[in-house]
């Protein structure tokens, strides 16, 4: 792995616990799926059921296990949530996250060099700045109530989670229009389906 992109990964995770060695290293091609749920959730009725579709295709895929937030300690954990995540991810691997788990896993980002990062109805700012906005792919629906009600939270750090309404903002994301899906019908029937079509793609890319 080049040095400079080594060197910038123990800078961002300065004060974590040391990563696990990667198998990339130790021989292993094969990217992994690290999966990140939502605020107050454990991911079972939503980004946990993309898991069982995934494994069901033997994908070896990695549930990060994060405590459940309520909106005043979502404020301040979402830091030591992405450490959490990147903890347990390697580089190359492809992170999904739903909801929450997007801004989870946006700032995971900043430390490992993910193949790809997938944000399914991301509670976060329409104009936040991807480094590599060509990696993010964000599906969205202007009916999603359950962010349209995040909208009347202040001082939090979801951005109204208008990106989860809108798409992001900047240039390179591939934003995916889902209009007329509710926050967590992403994990159902054909927009499952297309998720996981999805997902493969980009492991194989």
């Amino acid at each position: 792995m080049n040095s400079s992109v080594e060197e910038s990964r123990r800078l961002a995770l300065e004060g974590m616990a040391p990563l696990p060695p990667s198998p990339f290293r130790a021989g292993r091609r094969e990217p992994r799926v690290v999966l990140v749920n939502g605020i107050n959730t454990d991911g079972e009725g939503s980004i946990d059921l993309l898991g069982v579709a995934l494994r069901r295709l033997a994908v070896e895929v990695v549930d990060v296990l994060l405590p459940r937030r309520s909106v005043v300690s979502a404020r301040w954990g979402a830091n030591r949530d992405a450490r959490a995540v990147a903890q347990v991810s390697s580089p190359g691997d492809v992170v999904v996250g739903h909801s929450y788990g997007c801004l989870r896993a946006a700032r995971a980002a900043a430390a490992v060099p993910y193949r790809a990062i997938v944000c399914v109805a991301p509670a976060m700012p329409r104009g936040f700045s991807w480094p590599s906005p060509g990696l993010v792919t964000c599906y969205y629906s202007r009916t999603d109530v359950a962010l349209k009600a995040a909208r009347l939270l202040l001082l939090h750090p979801f951005g109204g989670g208008s990106a989860g309404l809108e798409g992001f903002a900047q240039v390179g994301v591939h934003n995916v229009p889902c209009h007329g899906t509710a926050h967590s019908e992403y994990f159902e029937g054909a927009l499952l389906r297309m998720l996981v079509s999805r997902v493969v793609f980009l492991l194989g890319d």
